[in-house]
């Protein structure tokens, strides 16, 4: 096994770190600050992804509408999705093509009023954010887009969602509309509770309730689908709260100097407590919304199971006081937990579709470490105080970001002689297992006393503000002054 080989791998001792020790490092530490703070002083337009692509005219609007930032759109689909599912293992007359088309006309509608809610939002927000770090360059904080050009954008687009609204069955109309009330009062909520997310769950969940209706059932008349409806939304407004309380803790800083209230500064000291007792919530009611539906065992096993088991392993991972870590974690959770509970099924007592056969559903599959992989990365994260997985050696990185981490540990003081550094580009198991072994996707990958601290992003973060000095300080893995 050619990983093995890990075991007898001599690390790399970053020679290069002496020509930055802390006596030394005075003009370059001014250089990199001077570079970190001129490139937020001012907006960049997008170079990569789809918005680079549009008109320029087009970009503030299609930032305005968070086209770059899907995430929000996943979290507001899902529940959408959820309904539909589960309501469809309750109509035996309804086909698998009618729920997927159903589905189709969710995506389409969630896509357009989340663009909508983020408008409201920031034309509430308007005179806040400028003074957040993460959204003072939003188009009508930055000035790209009048407050007034704002509110006609999206009073298109609420045409547009109830245009779509109107492809579904008309009862739908009188279970969507009371939504908008919650979307424009949402903004509010931040001003005046520290619970606001408990406003942005009720308004994200609400699909929850409309996919019913959707598919030809009254939830008036049908007590058993009233009851999955109710304990599938109370469920989907837990996972709302949970998963927007870790990306609150993205602005906890800028929240407190700007006044805004949130349930992160609320619960700063107990997050993880609360966040498990969230999950703990959402899964239990979720359970009961399968139970009244008449679920089978593949639910609860599939949909329950992978439910806590995802939000089990986000709750452990996610590090609240590393931005990065917290919007990794944000806009992936809703796939590793938003697509397995849409493995939805039955067993039904008449014959009828298997829906959970019949429709895509997000399916993760992770590769477990065997015993020997895992032995052998613990002894090398365990060979010193400060350990780097990297690409190529201290003296000649392979790429970009290892050659910046290198930097950060140097402009740091970190002792040369606490440390080492592994070259994962010497073997693909190993360039493969640490991955797994961390679950963080990418190289390099730094820890501290056998404690995984992150990827080149976050260890940039924690050197910009500070953290990273603070914790190599109280580790005791410094040079002397």
């Amino acid at each position: 096994m050619r990983f093995t080989n890990l075991l007898l791998l001599k690390p790399r001792n970053p020679h290069s770190l002496r020509y930055f020790s802390r006596s030394a490092v005075t003009r370059n530490d001014r250089a990199l600050n001077h570079a970190d703070n001129s490139s937020v002083s001012q907006y960049v337009p997008p170079q990569t992804g789809l918005i680079a692509l549009l008109p320029r005219s087009w970009i503030p609007y299609a930032e305005l509408v968070r086209l770059d930032k899907p995430a929000g759109t996943y979290y507001l689909f899902f529940p959408c999705a959820f309904s539909s599912l589960l309501a469809a293992t309750m109509e035996p007359s309804v086909s698998p093509l009618h729920v997927l088309g159903t589905t189709c006309l969710f995506m389409a509608g969630a896509l357009v009023m989340r663009g909508a809610g983020c408008a409201i939002n920031d034309l509430w927000d308007r005179n806040l954010d400028p003074h957040v770090q993460r959204t003072k360059f939003r188009p009508i904080a930055r000035g790209a887009i009048s407050p007034g050009k704002a509110v006609i954008f999206t009073g298109t687009q609420l045409l547009v969602g109830l245009g779509i609204l109107l492809q579904f069955p008309y009862q739908c109309l009188w279970y969507g509309i009371p939504s908008l009330l919650l979307v424009a009062t949402y903004p509010l909520a931040k001003r005046v509770t520290y619970y606001p997310q408990a406003v942005l769950g009720l308004t994200f969940s609400w699909g929850a309730i409309m996919g019913f209706p959707a598919l030809g059932i009254d939830l008036v008349t049908n007590t058993d689908a009233l009851k999955a409806a109710a304990a599938l939304y109370s469920s989907c407004v837990s996972w709302t709260i949970l998963y927007d309380m870790i990306y609150a803790h993205m602005d906890i800083k800028d929240d407190v100097a700007a006044g805004i209230k949130s349930i992160a500064l609320r619960h700063e000291h107990n997050t993880k407590a609360v966040l498990s007792g969230l999950a703990i919530v959402q899964v239990g009611l979720l359970a009961a919304a399968g139970v009244a539906a008449g679920a089978g065992p593949i639910f609860f096993i599939s949909s329950c199971g992978s439910a806590a088991l995802t939000l089990g392993i986000m709750i452990r991972k996610v590090q609240l006081k590393s931005t990065q870590s917290c919007w990794w974690w944000f806009k992936n959770g809703c796939l590793l937990t938003g697509g397995e509970k849409n493995q939805i099924s039955r067993i039904p007592s008449a014959p009828r579709p298997q829906l959970a056969t019949q429709l895509p559903s997000v399916i993760i599959q992770a590769r477990l470490l065997s015993s020997e992989t895992k032995a052998a990365i613990d002894k090398a994260v365990s060979s010193a105080p400060v350990v780097l997985f990297m690409k190529g050696t201290p003296e000649t990185p392979q790429c970009g970001f290892s050659r910046a981490s290198i930097q950060i540990l140097g402009l740091q003081g970190v002792d040369p002689k606490k440390f080492v550094a592994f070259n994962v580009l010497e073997d693909p198991e190993l360039r493969q297992g640490i991955k797994e072994y961390s679950d963080w996707p990418t190289i390099p990958q730094l820890y501290l006393e056998k404690e995984f601290v992150g990827g080149c992003d976050i260890l940039m973060s924690m050197h910009q503000n500070g953290e990273l000095s603070k914790l190599l300080e109280e580790k005791g893995v410094l040079v002397a002054e």
